[in-house]
């Protein structure tokens, strides 16, 4: 099973694909306690055969749990969500964090450049569609280079 952190348009994120500790290391509950301070209540989920479900963490860990598994396990593939319909606007482009959801797909986020966006009043940009999935992989080496 491949190691991918989910994240979607609103609610938990999701881990799925970790593989059973080895003897002696920490479970992966302790695990995630440990790579974010242990503010965090990590909660499994099963799957249709009881093994092959997932690990759910509040949002404001991902990058956290993304940049520690990759360096754990190598590498981790991201797949997040994002929501076409939804504004981007100077609360995006201005950002300090990394929860951006909005249909610029992160483009803007923390500060870019309007891409054929509509403005809408002082700090509101739109453009329209659904929800769009956007993945990528995460390597050990990329997940030493962020922040």
């Amino acid at each position: 099973m491949k190691l991918t952190v989910y994240r979607p348009v609103s609610g938990r994120i999701e881990v799925s694909g970790m593989r059973r500790p080895h003897e002696g290391e920490p479970t992966n509950r302790e695990w995630f306690k440990d790579e974010t301070g242990k503010a965090i209540r990590p909660q499994w989920v099963e799957g249709p055969n009881g093994y092959d479900g997932h690990w759910e963490i509040a949002r404001q860990h991902f990058m956290t749990v993304t940049r520690a598994l990759a360096e754990r396990f190598g590498q981790v593939e991201l797949a997040m969500d994002f929501n076409e319909n939804e504004r981007c606007d100077r609360r995006c482009q201005d950002a300090k964090g990394d929860d951006c959801t909005c249909s610029c797909l992160g483009l803007h986020h923390r500060g870019g450049v309007y891409a054929g966006w509509v403005e809408v009043g002082d700090t509101t940009l739109i453009r329209s569609a659904g929800i769009k999935r956007s993945t990528t992989t995460l390597t050990r080496t990329h997940a030493r280079q962020i922040y």
